[in-house]
């Protein structure tokens, strides 16, 4: 199993973080020479509609076309059943951006999305659980060993 890595840094008051230092690199970059969420209409469409100026957090993601072209390359690979081949297709097809604002308040965090805030983190899971096994698959777990006590 490899570790998992994030890179991050800090840039105008912001953290910024990403799973390899290329893609940090590319988005100081882009930064710098003026792109940003900010003027990104997908991004400012999902904004909060209410009366509160500035949050606290965000997460934000536009994984759809990305998944698209893992999906598109996903039907050369040899050993995907034509099945398999249309789930994930229908899977990529119905991502959409999302994104979920924190805001801090003195005595709790309250949480508000726009978009399917749990879009992409259940169809993920949801095609991983209703697959069908693999063959020689095993899965993460405990080993079966002694017990600890006596």
């Amino acid at each position: 199993d490899r570790p998992i890595e994030i890179h991050y840094a800090f840039r105008d008051g912001y953290l910024i973080a990403a799973p390899a230092r290329a893609l940090l690199d590319r988005t100081l970059r882009d930064r710098a020479s003026g792109i940003s969420l900010a003027r990104s209409e997908q991004f400012t469409r999902l904004l909060p509609r209410d009366n509160r100026t500035t949050f606290s957090g965000m997460v934000y993601q536009n994984a759809g076309d990305l998944i698209r072209l893992l999906a598109d390359g996903a039907s050369a690979m040899e050993g995907i059943t034509p099945g398999q081949q249309k789930a994930v297709q229908q899977i990529a097809g119905s991502v959409e951006p999302m994104l979920v604002c924190l805001y801090g308040e003195n005595d709790r965090i309250e949480v508000a999305s726009q978009g399917d805030a749990m879009n992409l983190l259940m169809k993920l899971l949801a095609g991983h659980m209703f697959r069908p096994p693999q063959a020689n698959e095993t899965i993460a777990g405990t080993q079966a060993s002694s017990p600890a006590y006596r």
